[in-house]
């Protein structure tokens, strides 16, 4: 059973601090930037840009904003717009999934508050740090923290401020199917939030109240309050809660028996999401559709719901990968940023007692010779003293830097396992693809380099690409590559190569102009596709900068158009290798962009194909420290072709690790061979 909540821990819960009515970001900058305004002006300024500008829908730029609205207000020792600043910046942390970090900004903001003393700050940052505890499972600190807010927000009888924290100890409860205390509460926020008119408040908790009631099994009173939330979502249009309220009315429905009714919920709750494009209400909705389906006996459509359902999640899946990995990525960068701001901080204070011993050495100017000794003696210690506290910071900072470094490792070493969990196993290749091997040789922990499996309706698809760099960058080239594949090949019926590499062009350039109007990005990736018939033993191939080598006792080369498509024959005692010159544009942005075009040929059984990228012909290494070349790569493969498949493997690492020798790899390498 899958059901939506209407609720959000950011920044659903927050008081707001200043009105979204009308705001001119580019009129606020200026007042920003006009260092000649009053400040309070100026922390006004920055705090709606802030909060109310980019808050929900750039909260990287809300802390940024935030960051220099907390510099300029520690400048003047203004500590409520420094604690304001800090609660800002919790916020846009939350945003982003960065909950360690947004519980230290918080943590930060509430002990300024209470400096101050200002207790309605001091209440509103003890509700933010119970939502970040709640967003993290641990229940007890988050009602620690929600008990000292109520007992602030009740001294002050701030009637919004308490809805919100019975609403928050209410999910409390319900995470612990704790359900009479969750209804208590609830019914509490609700009726204060009834008195302030809080319309998507009030829908949210009639949501809340409903889902307490289904999973208390009473479903007449489940179905009254998810129906009162609806109501006030169609007339308010709140097309997120309507969607979340018509999946969970379907869910009501279903559990009492009426599935045509449930049926019909479904299927308008699943086109509401596909209209507002949500991935999870559509996952919802599918996974409801194939329970109905199942149970009406329409075993056809059934499996198509299950189908579409498992498309969602992955999908979703894959989100969250990305997700984790840009996460890990922004803590990683703010620690390192820590570590810079101390740095340079040491350096002012070095740079201000400088300045200090020089003025100190002007007023004493008419005691030149008692001075000079007096400055001497006082410069040398202080050189001395320096040098000794410099030493020592610099060892507790190579500390702290050999600790981030290990860090750093530990989430690139994870950042591995999810890239390898999203590359197909040898066990499923193997089992279309018997006498095949695969050489994949990563520069650093991650790869640029990745390739690729899939059967579909008789075919069966290989890709290996090169994208743009390698290490951490080239990884999450890799893996947006590996998702758009899998997303085009569920779309179409057995597509051809070139339809591949258009749509998963459209899709990179598309993915990385971060929005309209943006120069798209130069970023993209070099890759070579076939779909393989095993019954007709045909090929369809198509390239972008990589080739493709097929290496036969026959020439395939008489059978091709060449003003159709390049090729080059080499011939050997062993036969023969051809090879398919690819189209000289890589995949992804390009400045004269040609339609990829695709290249069919019938093969014999024993013919051997290889797909691979650039780094084992330029990594770099014999006697001279020269490039091993694609001339003597294609000599060495043609010499062993009839190797099988494991002596290949084997005998392409040697001959790797040998030419380089002791100097270091400058590329992801990935070679892969497969016998017909």
């Amino acid at each position: 059973m899958i059901l939506l909540r209407n609720i959000f821990l950011f920044p659903a819960f927050l008081l707001p601090l200043c009105s979204s009515a009308g705001i001119n970001l580019d009129s606020l900058k200026g007042v920003w930037k006009d260092t000649t305004q009053k400040d309070e002006d100026r922390f006004l300024a920055a705090k709606t840009i802030a909060w109310t500008g980019y808050l929900q829908s750039y909260p990287d730029s809300s802390f940024y904003f935030s960051e220099q609205y907390y510099l300029s207000a520690k400048e003047s020792n203004n500590l409520k717009e420094m604690a304001t600043a800090l609660y800002i910046q919790a916020n846009a942390c939350g945003h982003q999934g960065l909950n360690i970090l947004a519980l230290e900004k918080a943590k930060s903001s509430l002990a300024i508050y209470e400096q101050i003393p200002h207790k309605t700050g001091v209440a509103n940052s003890y509700n933010l740090i119970g939502n970040i505890c709640l967003s993290l499972k641990e229940f007890n600190e988050a009602q620690k923290y929600y008990s000292n807010a109520l007992e602030i927000y009740l001294e002050k009888e701030d009637e919004m401020g308490q809805a919100n924290v019975y609403n928050n100890l209410g999910n409390i409860f319900k995470e612990e199917a704790n359900y009479l205390d969750a209804l208590n509460y609830y019914l509490k926020s609700l009726k204060l939030k009834k008195n302030y008119g809080n319309k998507q408040g009030i829908s949210s908790t009639y949501t809340n109240i409903g889902l307490v009631q289904l999973a208390m099994k009473d479903y007449l009173q489940a179905l009254e309050y998810l129906q009162l939330g609806l109501n006030i979502c169609q007339e308010e249009g709140f097309e997120n809660g309507e969607c979340s309220s018509l999946i969970n009315i379907s869910e009501c429905y279903f559990k009492q028996g009426e599935i045509t009714i449930a049926e019909d919920f479904a299927e308008k709750g699943l086109s509401l999401s596909t209209k507002i494009k949500s991935l999870e209400a559509s996952k919802a909705a599918y996974e409801i559709l194939y329970r109905i389906s199942k149970k009406t006996g329409n075993f056809s459509k059934a499996l198509k719901m299950k189908e579409l359902f498992e498309l969602c999640k992955d999908s979703l899946r894959k989100e969250e990968v990305v997700q984790s990995l840009h996460q890990m990525k922004l803590q990683e960068e703010y620690k390192l940023k820590k570590q810079a701001d101390l740095f340079l901080y040491e350096l002012e204070i070095a740079a201000n007692e400088k300045k200090l011993l020089k003025e100190k050495g002007v007023r004493n100017s008419l005691y030149f010779l008692i001075a000079v000794i007096a400055i001497f003696l006082l410069g040398f210690i202080n050189r001395y003293l320096k040098i000794k506290r410099h030493k020592r910071i610099i060892e507790e900072q190579h500390i702290e830097l050999n600790e981030a470094h290990g860090e750093l490792t530990d989430s690139i070493n994870y950042a591995k396992w999810i890239q390898s969990a999203l590359l197909k196993t040898d066990e499923r290749i193997t089992a279309q693809l018997p006498a095949h091997f695969i050489y994949y040789s990563p520069k650093d922990i991650v790869s640029g380099d990745f390739y690729w499996f899939h059967q579909k309706e008789g075919y069966l698809y290989f890709c290996v690409a090169d994208c743009t760099g390698h290490g951490v960058p080239g990884a999450f080239m890799s893996m947006l590559g590996i998702s758009f594949l899998q997303e085009i090949i569920a779309l179409g019926d057995a597509p051809m190569p070139s339809e591949i590499m258009e749509g998963l062009s459209e899709r990179l350039v598309q993915e990385l102009s971060q929005k309209e109007g943006d120069n798209p990005l130069k970023d993209g990736m070099d890759a070579s596709i076939i779909r393989y018939h095993k019954e007709s033993e045909t090929i369809d191939w198509c390239g972008a900068n990589n080739s493709i080598y097929i290496v036969s006792d026959n020439d395939y080369t008489q059978y091709l158009k060449k003003d159709e498509i390049r090729v080059i024959k080499i011939e050997g005692k062993e036969g023969v290798l051809n090879e398919l010159l690819p189209m000289r544009q890589s995949v992804g942005y390009n400045v004269f962009k040609s339609p990829f075009i695709d290249c069919s040929l019938t093969l014999k059984k024993g013919d051997l194909l290889y797909l691979l990228t650039d780094g084992y012909a330029d990594q770099f290494g014999g006697m001279k420290g020269k490039k091993y070349m694609q001339t003597r790569l294609k000599q060495f493969l043609l010499s062993n072709w009839k190797f099988s498949v494991e002596d290949q493997h084997e005998k392409l690492k040697v001959e790797f690790i040998n030419w380089k020798g002791n100097l270091n790899q400058i590329d992801d390498v990935c070679i892969a061979g497969f016998v017909l």
